[in-house]
């Protein structure tokens, strides 16, 4: 008899623990859930310039990717998810993953899409000192952006006028500006931005095959607030054809990836296919500005 009770109170007490249990599913149902949810468009909106391009990619995926544009002509799209950008307008770029899209927005413009910030603008003696950054907020390489201030007295009267200019902006880039303008006796109250603009870099359609080294750097003090920077290195011809004309964009960057400088060269003799040369360039950079590295951003050449 107590044998019977003994196993009637564990039923009991089985059966409780099945009703009060919670029931557990499966974090993932399947393997698609999982690579779904890792699947991802690397931009989701674009600011590309008229003629300029831009490599959109999907990650977290093996599976075949489609792509489409929903008005080619404003920007089209490759097979491998290259953008172009044809006219004024705005585009969707669609990538189809098995029954999944994902899309960017691509708005294209004629003029690039710049911002600035100043975080210093005092004189000095006869000089007076704007230091800040410009920001390129385009998805397109610059092949130039200048900056202009006009300088003002107490009474508001312009007493000079301030700019700098460099011949490249990374797409996405930052180039921090050091603008010191000759004042000398007037005295300068305030100070107005009058001019922000850039241009889209204009070489895509030339011959651009080209395989760049840098093999050395060094900064020598000068009697003035700049340091000369000089750069070697080879430049080799990869296009299928002779050149006779070949220019290269060269860019001085901080340690914070900032542009803050740049020189720009062109070299005049006929390069056949292969051909390597070497190059010795040099810039003046303000010392306040610390330059860490310099790169061969583009490099373009002409078959005359």
């Amino acid at each position: 008899m107590k044998l019977l009770k003994r196993m009637l109170i564990a039923l009991l007490i089985s059966c409780s623990l099945l009703l009060v249990a919670p029931i557990v599913t499966p974090l993932f149902s399947d393997s698609y859930t999982v690579e779904a949810a890792s699947v991802k468009i690397n931009k989701k909106s674009l600011t590309l310039g008229v003629g300029t391009t831009y490599n959109l990619k999907i990650s977290g995926t093996k599976k075949k990717v489609t792509w489409s544009s929903s008005k080619k002509s404003v920007a089209k799209v490759s097979s491998n998810g290259k953008v172009t950008a044809v006219k004024t307008g705005t585009a969707t770029i669609t990538a189809k993953v098995g029954n999944k899209k994902y899309k960017c927005t691509v708005k294209v413009t004629k003029s690039p899409k710049l911002t600035y910030k100043v975080s210093s603008a005092k004189q000095s003696g006869d000089w007076y000192i704007i230091q800040g950054k410009v920001y390129n907020k385009t998805n397109s390489d610059l092949d130039s952006v200048v900056i202009e201030f006009n300088l003002y007295d107490k009474n508001k009267k312009k007493v000079a006028t301030a700019y700098d200019s460099v011949y490249w902006l990374d797409d996405a880039g930052t180039w921090k500006f050091y603008i010191k303008e000759y004042v000398g006796s007037k005295k300068v109250k305030s100070y107005k931005k009058s001019q922000l603009k850039g241009n889209y870099n204009t070489y895509v359609n030339n011959l651009t095959k080209f395989t760049t080294k840098i093999t050395s750097m060094k900064a020598q003090k000068t009697y003035s607030s700049a340091n000369l920077y000089t750069v070697k290195g080879t430049i080799k011809n990869n296009n299928n054809s002779k050149l006779s004309d070949v220019f290269a964009t060269y860019a001085f960057y901080d340690k914070s990836g900032n542009l803050v400088g740049t020189s720009f060269s062109g070299y005049y003799k006929g390069y056949k296919k292969g051909a390597k040369f070497n190059f010795n360039e040099s810039a003046y950079i303000e010392s306040a500005l610390k330059v860490k590295k310099c790169k061969v951003v583009e490099v373009h050449g002409y078959n005359l």
